[in-house]
């Protein structure tokens, strides 16, 4: 804010504040300190002061304990002494992570935009009654050696909410969110702890093979800041025969899987039990569900094995979050089980140290996308990685698929020449997967170009029981009509068999997207169970 608009502000808030004046104080200046100056010069002193003293009203009203208070409002000049085509999100809330972002994310979750966010931090003193004695900024509370609890307050402004329902529906989704984000913040240390405890408890039945010994290595590599916990639970592993289950245990869940369990015991399929009964010590895959905190990605799912005193696999402990940027942007030889799968795909490939092959290979990997390489195999990666290294001695289309264990998303890679490549045509090989996979919904998580070649990943949640086994019963010459575009690129590589859902995997054709198809059935494992 400039000085001549700052004085401005101060000297109209001084004048109409009245008997309010003094025990408001500085809260006007520090509502607007750190708000961009381009918003201050374009609404006046006049819609600012109004705005401030209508979350002030809020501010100084009681609020209960460890509880947030919200209002969603269309502003008008005789209630609240300022007009706006848009509606307005006031929120009160203890300062803690993540607010500003889990927010606006809960509003954006309506289908609408956030024009304006204004978010002050105060740190302020209340009386008996709960209203407001003093509200300053924390560097003037600093400055005068005052040590005040810190208190949150959100402004923002978004699309038009006519209805009342739609406005309450969007305060009770922003209570639900708030409330994820502090289980989520205080429990962290928690989940910390527990982790920690199961690293410890690893190592004393450590088997001494790689495998065991990475997924102790990667526990410790997410503690070092490279994972938000958000949630966790046990479980407890239940043999029946051939069928194994898993049973949550009561009372362990943190973070946003406090509370009661939903699904209270999980049949897991066959090849989520290999993986149990494998060496590996840690299984790292996907959720279900979206995070509600901190940023709107598929929430990371990481199970590491529980062993009882004999060193027999007794159960899970399972944790939700989101992997930091520390970790997206951590060298690929330094992240623990990733380097172990990298460096198996340079021996698989047999290519010569040093040579031409063996630096576009491991550029390829350094590259490759890094949800991927936490969850892939090393069959299946030393398969992708050799060939999208084969594209570049021959440039054309390729579809690279990726089913998850739990079957319950497929991740496809499609590349295509960068010349050819554009929205257009990644929205109709989404379309195309959307149909081929019999999904539910997909999302395109990343996008990043690879040499002369464009690679979009997608993540696409299928109808796992008809995964292997659904026609296509639509030609593809036919719906390749309406995406002429894909056609021409691809009709001279296709081998199109309509058999099987399981002859896409034969396809040869190159495209550069990533997709992630999320499945119509039930869940194995419910994020939120």
């Amino acid at each position: 804010m400039t000085s001549s608009h700052f004085a401005e502000l101060l000297a109209y808030a001084q004048e109409h504040s009245g008997a309010a004046s003094k025990r408001q104080g500085g809260f006007i200046a520090a509502y607007f300190e750190n708000t961009d100056p381009d918003e201050i010069t374009a609404r006046g002193a006049a819609t600012l002061f109004a705005l401030a003293n209508a979350h002030w009203r809020l501010f100084d009203s009681p609020r209960e304990a460890q509880q947030p208070k919200i209002r969603v409002f269309n502003p008008s000049l005789a209630e609240d002494g300022f007009a706006s085509e848009h509606t307005v999100v006031q929120i009160v809330n203890d300062n803690m992570p993540f607010l500003v972002d889990s927010v606006t994310m809960a509003i954006n979750r309506t289908g609408r935009t956030a024009h304006w966010i204004v978010h002050p931090m105060m740190s302020v003193t209340r009386n008996a009654d709960g209203s407001i004695a003093t509200a300053s900024t924390v560097a003037a509370a600093v400055a005068e050696g005052r040590d005040d609890p810190i208190e949150s307050l959100i402004l923002v402004e978004c699309d038009r909410i006519v209805s009342a329902a739609d406005q309450q529906a969007l305060i009770d989704d922003l209570m639900r969110v708030l409330a994820d984000v502090r289980a989520a913040v205080v429990d962290w240390e928690v989940m910390l702890a527990r982790v920690n405890g199961l690293t410890v408890a690893s190592e004393r039945f450590s088997k001494g093979n790689d495998a065991h010994s990475e997924g102790i290595a990667f526990l410790r590599w997410l503690e070092d800041k490279h994972f938000t916990f958000l949630g966790a639970r046990d479980y407890e592993l239940k043999r029946n025969g051939h069928q194994v289950s898993l049973v949550a245990l009561p009372d362990t869940g943190l973070g946003i899987l406090r509370g009661k369990v939903q699904t209270v015991e999980t049949t897991l399929p066959p090849e989520v039990v290999a993986l149990i009964d494998s060496e590996e010590t840690v299984l790292v895959t996907k959720a279900m569900t979206r995070s509600t905190v901190h940023r709107p990605s598929w929430l990371d799912y990481i199970a590491v094995k529980r062993f009882n005193d004999a060193g027999e696999i007794v159960g899970e402990s399972r944790f939700l979050g989101l992997y930091t940027l520390n970790a997206y942007s951590a060298p690929v030889g330094e992240i623990p089980q990733v380097r172990q799968r990298t460096a198996a795909v340079m021996r698989a490939a047999g290519v010569v140290p040093e040579s031409h092959a063996a630096k576009v290979l491991q550029s390829i990997l350094d590259d490759y996308p890094r949800d991927e390489l936490f969850q892939v195999d090393t069959a299946t990666l030393t398969d992708h990685a050799v060939g999208i290294l084969r594209l570049q001695e021959r440039q054309r289309v390729r579809l690279f698929l990726r089913r998850d264990p739990f079957g319950r998303f497929t991740s496809a890679q499609v590349f295509v020449p960068r010349d050819r490549y554009n929205t257009e045509l990644r929205m109709k090989i989404s379309a195309e997967l959307m149909t081929a996979l019999v999904g539910k919904t997909i999302a395109v998580p990343s996008c990043c170009v690879l040499l002369v070649m464009v690679r979009a990943l997608i993540w696409l949640n299928v109808l796992r029981m008809h995964f292997q086994a659904r026609t296509w019963r639509i030609s593809l010459r036919k719906r390749a009509r309406r995406m002429p575009i894909f056609w021409r690129d691809c009709r001279n590589r296709l081998r199109w068999q309509s058999s099987s859902i399981a002859r896409l995997m034969r396809w040869r054709v190159c495209c550069g997207l990533r997709f992630f198809i999320l499945a119509k059935s039930p869940c194995l494992t419910p994020c939120r169970c």
